[in-house]
């Protein structure tokens, strides 16, 4: 018992003698630090660990940290030999696919800026070293309903250190992170699901933003963007000719509102209220509209037809709103829930 005992605080000192060294000659000396050391450190580690997470302060950044025996550079090598082996004699003869086993899990050691995938689990137990791994194509996470997908992907996502795009259609990961998280977040949230204050983007901007990078000429091509993402042609559609001309027009709009129109009114619900108002004329005394029928969305045509702007793009638009106005109600449609957005 005294043995087994002395064994558990001296591992270095049993391990050289029970090897035949003297104390005095210097591998024995080697032998002792050499087991002390990685032993002592390993207990510490697993001592730490355990305490930092039974009190919330661990994060599987903080294991990387800590000194390593440099076995996982072989066993990588041995494992690559043994893929490039199965590659080159028994592919085709006979099956070479299997899980990965303990030890070749536990060689994807998780770094900051790697996909947490979790904790190593072997032989039946749950060891504390994370488990990541270097995004390089797609990831695929399937399971059966309850499984915890969600749990995971709030985990990885609050270990990811990079920019990442969440739909999060019950804002169950926005919740658990967006009031903890250092970062910035933008919640686009039109029905006030989350507990976040939803953010706002507001389309016209990007053309603004694309004009002082490559010049005036580009903001027609990302007026035709913005109408393209807003109304679609669908591909089974015999008659496209109604929903282009419906996006012709908008296009004209958008490029007429920015540069004809103040800052304040450069955003979507604008057009979307133009489109359907045009330019209703009131009386300054009475406060009743004057323009009656179509006589509000003739004058906004004729606005359009006198703005000379982006080399005649709006008057061309406003040409093809004059022959075809009944098409305009296809593009309110697509812009009804512009105001959740801008």
């Amino acid at each position: 018992m005294e043995a087994f005992i002395s064994a558990l605080w001296l591992p270095g000192e049993y391990v050289a003698e029970q090897s035949g060294f003297m104390p005095e000659s210097l591998t024995y000396s080697i032998i002792v630090y050499g087991v002390n050391v990685p032993l002592y450190l390993f207990a510490f580690r697993t001592i730490v660990i355990l305490i930092a997470r039974a009190t919330g302060l661990y994060h599987p950044d903080q294991y990387y940290l800590w000194p390593r025996l440099p076995w996982r550079i072989t066993v990588k090598a041995l494992v690559h030999l043994i893929i490039w082996f199965e590659r080159t004699f028994r592919m085709g003869n006979r099956a070479t696919g299997g899980f990965a086993n303990a030890l070749e899990t536990l060689t994807h050691l998780y770094k900051p800026g790697h996909v947490l995938l979790g904790r190593a689990f072997a032989w039946g137990v749950g060891l504390l070293q994370p488990i990541g791994i270097k995004v390089e194509r797609h990831l695929f996470m399937y399971a059966m309903t309850g499984a915890g997908k969600t749990t995971a992907l709030i985990t990885i996502l609050s270990t990811w250190r990079n920019s990442a795009l969440c739909i999060d259609p019950k804002a169950q990961v926005t919740n658990a992170l967006f009031e903890h998280d250092l970062r910035t977040w933008y919640v686009l949230d039109p029905y006030g699901i989350s507990k976040a204050t939803s953010a706002c983007f507001n389309a016209l901007d990007c053309i603004k933003t694309a004009v002082k990078r490559e010049g005036i000429e580009i903001a027609v091509l990302w007026a035709i963007r913005i109408a393209q993402a807003m109304i679609i042609t669908p591909s089974t559609s015999r008659t496209p000719y109604f929903t282009d001309t419906a996006r012709g027009y908008l296009v004209g709009l958008i490029l007429h509102v920015i540069s004809y129109h103040p800052e304040n009114e450069h955003h979507l619900p604008y057009v979307r209220n133009l489109l359907i108002n045009g330019y209703r004329v009131f009386d300054e005394e009475t406060g009743k509209e004057k323009t009656k029928d179509d006589e509000a969305q003739q004058v906004l045509l004729r606005s359009m037809l006198n703005n000379k702007a982006f080399g005649g793009a709006i008057a061309g638009a406003a040409c093809i709103g004059q022959r075809q106005r009944r098409h305009w109600w296809q593009c309110a449609f697509h812009l009804t829930g512009a105001n959740q957005m801008a």
